[in-house]
C-alpha cells in the first residue's frame, strides 16, 4: 500500500487486524495484517511487516531502549538489577530471558511487541473508531485491549482456532502445560541423572594445568573421522587448536555438554573427553563443564532457585504497568519473567553460573579466555565467573553471521555505559570474523576500541572457492536439490512442510538431498511425499555438488550457499520477521507459500542457478594472521 495508509476521506475507520497466516475475509474493508504479506493490488490492505521493515533502525532501537529501562526501573527504592542481585557486582537479571532477547528461538512475543510498535506509529496517523482483532494469541488481545481503552478505541475480539503447526511429542505438550516450578525440577532431575557419569572427568588435569589460553566452547560439531582416532577437531574452531599446539602452547578446553547426532549422550561425552586427554599427552587439556557437578553445586543452585522464585510476584506487579510511548507491552513478557525466575530457564541459568563459578575458581590463573559468543545467557554468569576468579583478557567470538534481527548482538548503547551491578556484563574484547561482523556492531554502538578483527574459523574452507569450484549448469539433464535444515524444529518443520506441499509438482529430473542442522535431525518418514536422502557429507562437499538450495530461514548455512555462487531460496515463515543473513540481498528469493516456493524453483531453471551478486561477510586467510597477531603473539610476550 502506498504510502502507509488508507483513502477513507477522513472518515472513521473501523479497521480488523487479522493474526493468521491464511486469508482474511473478503468482506473486510480495512484490514491490518499481523503476520502475513500484503496483496499488492488490495488497497484496503496494510501488512505491520512491511511497517516494521520501512523503518527497521527506528523500532530496533526503541525495543532495546525499553528492555533497558526495565532493568534500571526502581521498586521499593531499589532497581529491577539490584533486586536479582546474586552476589556482589552481578545481577541474576542478566542471566534472563527479558535482557537475552533471543526473538528467535526462545522469546518470538519479542516480535508482537515490535509489530505493536510499528502498528501505534501508523495508528496516531489515522482516525480509528473501532477495531476487531482475529487472534489466538492470548498476549496480543490483551495488549490490544489495554490499547483500545487508554485511546478510546471500540475493541471486539474475535478467537480464531489455533492453528500454528505442532511438532512436539504429546510428552513434551504435556511438560510445557505444567506448573513453571514443575517444569524447572523435572528438568533439574533428569540433567543431574543424564550428567553424573561426567562428574570429575578431567578435573585433575585442570587443575594442575599448564596452559595459559582457556576457550569455552560447546561439545558439537566435532569431525567424527578425527573424534574416533581421539583427535579433537571441531568445525566451530577450524585450525585453531591445530595452529596452536604447533606453536607448543598448551590450551585449556571447558566443553558444555549438549547432545547432537554425535555425542549421544553423557557416556559418549566421558569417552570423548578421555580420549582427547590421553592423545593430546598435556599439550591440551579437555573437561566438561558438568564434569564439575558436586552435591555443593546442586545444593548452592536450589538455594539461589527458590530465592529468586519469591521474587516473581513482586517484580511482575511492578512492571506491569510500565508504558512505552503510553502501551503496556507486559503481557507479552510477563511468561519470559516467570520462566526466567521459576521455570526450567531459571534452574538451567542458576546451575550453569555455579558450574562455571566452580570450574574458573579451580583453573590456574589464565592469561586470555576466549569462548562463542551468540550472547546466550549462560555466557553473563561465565564472564562475571571468569574476572571474578582474576583471570586476564576474555574474547568473545561470534563464530557465524551476525543477523539484523538477531538482538541477542544488539543491546542499548547507555548499557555500555552503567556502572557497578547495573553494568552489562561484556568481554574485553570482541573477536569479529568479518568486514560484516565489524560494520554492523560499530554501526549499532559498540566500542571499536573493544573490537579485534580474526579469520572466520568456521568458513575457511570458503577461501578457496573461487579457485577450486566450477559453477554447474543448471541446464544439466539431473539437476541437484540441496535442503539445509535449521537449528529450531519449527522453522525445519515449517519449510519441509512447504517443500511436500509440491513435491508432486517439482520436475522429475530434480534430485533432492537433505543436510539436517547437527542439533535437528529430519526423518524423512515425517514428509513422506519428499522423495529425498539425508546426507551426512560435509556442507562444502554437498555445495559443490548441487545446482541450488533451499534454506530455512535463519540457518546461517545459507551464507555458505550464497558464497558458493548458488542461488538461495528461503522458506519465511510469515509468523517471524526476517531472521535470514541474506535479508535485503535482492537475487536471494524468500517464499512464505507453497505456490511462491514452486514458482521460484521453476524461475531459477529458466533464469540459471548462479547469484548475481558477490559477498564479503568473512575472513577467510588459513594461515591465520589475525588469530595469530591477537591471541598468540600476545601470549609468547608473556611467558
Amino acid at each position: 500500500m502506498s504510502n502507509y495508509g488508507f483513502s477513507n476521506n477522513n472518515e472513521l475507520l473501523e479497521i480488523i487486524v487479522w493474526d493468521s497466516k491464511f486469508l482474511p475475509p473478503k468482506e473486510a474493508n480495512y484490514t491490518i495484517l499481523w503476520v502475513r504479506s500484503e496483496n499488492p493490488s488490495n488497497q484496503n490492505e496494510l501488512s505491520i511487516s512491511s511497517l516494521v521493515e520501512s523503518n527497521a533502525a527506528k523500532y530496533k532501537k526503541r525495543y532495546l531502549s525499553w528492555i533497558h529501562s526495565l532493568g534500571l526501573e526502581s521498586i521499593d527504592g531499589e532497581s529491577v538489577i539490584e533486586h536479582l542481585k546474586l552476589e556482589d557486582k552481578f545481577s541474576f537479571w542478566w542471566m534472563t530471558l527479558i535482557p537475552a532477547k533471543d526473538l528467535m528461538y526462545k522469546s518470538p512475543h519479542i516480535e508482537d511487541i515490535i509489530r505493536f510498535m510499528a502498528f501505534d506509529n501508523w495508528a496516531k496517523t489515522q482516525s480509528i473508531s473501532k477495531i476487531t482483532l482475529f487472534t489466538s494469541n492470548s498476549a496480543l488481545s490483551e495488549c490490544f485491549k489495554l490499547w483500545c481503552a487508554e485511546l478510546k478505541i471500540k475493541f471486539n475480539l474475535e478467537i480464531l482456532k489455533e492453528q500454528r503447526t505442532r511438532t512436539q511429542h504429546p510428552i513434551r505438550r504435556l511438560y510445557n502445560f505444567v506448573p513453571f516450578f514443575i517444569q524447572g525440577s523435572i528438568w533439574l532431575i533428569r540433567r543431574i541423572i543424564n550428567c553424573i557419569p561426567l562428574r570429575g572427568i578431567g578435573v585433575e588435569q585442570w587443575k594442575k594445568t599448564k596452559g595459559k589460553i582457556t576457550f569455552t566452547s560447546y561439545l558439537s560439531n566435532l569431525d567424527e573421522q578425527a573424534v574416533n582416532k581421539g583427535e579433537f577437531k571441531s568445525q566451530l574452531w577450524g585450525v585453531l587448536p591445530e595452529v596452536i599446539k604447533n606453536e607448543s602452547l598448551t590450551t585449556n578446553w571447558l566443553h558444555m555438554f549438549v547432545k547432537d547426532t554425535y555425542i549421544v549422550n553423557s557416556k559418549k561425552a566421558v569417552n570423548t573427553i578421555k580420549n582427547f586427554n590421553n592423545l593430546a599427552e598435556g599439550k591440551q587439556v579437555h573437561v566438561a563443564l558438568e564434569s564439575f557437578l558436586t552435591w555443593n553445586v546442586v545444593s548452592r543452585t536450589i538455594h539461589d532457585w527458590r530465592r529468586l522464585s519469591k521474587l516473581r510476584s513482586l517484580l511482575d506487579k511492578s512492571l506491569k504497568h510500565k508504558k512505552d510511548h503510553g502501551i503496556e507491552f507486559w503481557p507479552f513478557l510477563s511468561g519470559d519473567l516467570s520462566q526466567s525466575l521459576v521455570g526450567k530457564n531459571a534452574v538451567t541459568n542458576i546451575l550453569y553460573f555455579h558450574l562455571f563459578k566452580s570450574a574458573l575458581k579451580s583453573l590456574p590463573k589464565q592469561e586470555f579466555g576466549v569462548y562463542l559468543q551468540e550472547n546466550q545467557s549462560w555466557e553473563m554468569g561465565m564472564i562475571h565467573s571468569w574476572k571474578s576468579a582474576g583471570h586476564g583478557e576474555l574474547i568473545g567470538h561470534p563464530h557465524s553471521t551476525i543477523r539484523y534481527w538477531d538482538l541477542r548482538y544488539y543491546s542499548c548503547w547507555a548499557a555500555h555505559k552503567n556502572k557497578g551491578i547495573e553494568a552489562l556484563p561484556m568481554p574485553d574484547k570482541v573477536a569479529v570474523n568479518g568486514n560484516n561482523a565489524l560494520n554492523v556492531l560499530k554501526e549499532h554502538g559498540y566500542p571499536a576500541q573493544d573490537l579485534v578483527e580474526v579469520e572466520a574459523l568456521r568458513y575457511l574452507y570458503l577461501d578457496s572457492i573461487n579457485t577450486n569450484f566450477d559453477a554447474l549448469d543448471i541446464s544439466e539433464e539431473h539437476i541437484n536439490l540441496l535442503v539445509l535444515g535449521d537449528y529450531s524444529k519449527e522453522q525445519t518443520h515449517f519449510q519441509m512442510l512447504l517443500l511436500e506441499s509440491i513435491a508432486a509438482k517439482i520436475p522429475k529430473n530434480i534430485t533432492i538431498t537433505i543436510k539436517p542442522h547437527p542439533a535437528c535431525p529430519i526423518n524423512c518418514a515425517d514428509y513422506p511425499l519428499v522423495k529425498a536422502d539425508v546426507s551426512k557429507e560435509p556442507i562444502s562437499n554437498l555445495l559443490q555438488k548441487c545446482h541450488f538450495v533451499y534454506t530455512s530461514l535463519s540457518t546461517s548455512a545459507a551464507i555458505d550457499a550464497y558464497y558458493f555462487g548458488k542461488r538461495v531460496i528461503s522458506a519465511h515463515n510469515l509468523e517471524n520477521l526476517n531472521h535470514s543473513a541474506l535479508r535485503n540481498f535482492d537475487d536471494v528469493f524468500f517464499v512464505s507459500n507453497p505456490d511462491e516456493l514452486l514458482s521460484k524453483i521453476n524461475a531459477v531453471l529458466v533464469d540459471g542457478s548462479t547469484c548475481l551478486s558477490s559477498v564479503d561477510y568473512f575472513h577467510t586467510d588459513n594461515s591465520l594472521p589475525r588469530w595469530r597477531k591477537v591471541l598468540l603473539y600476545n601470549i609468547k610476550s608473556t611467558i
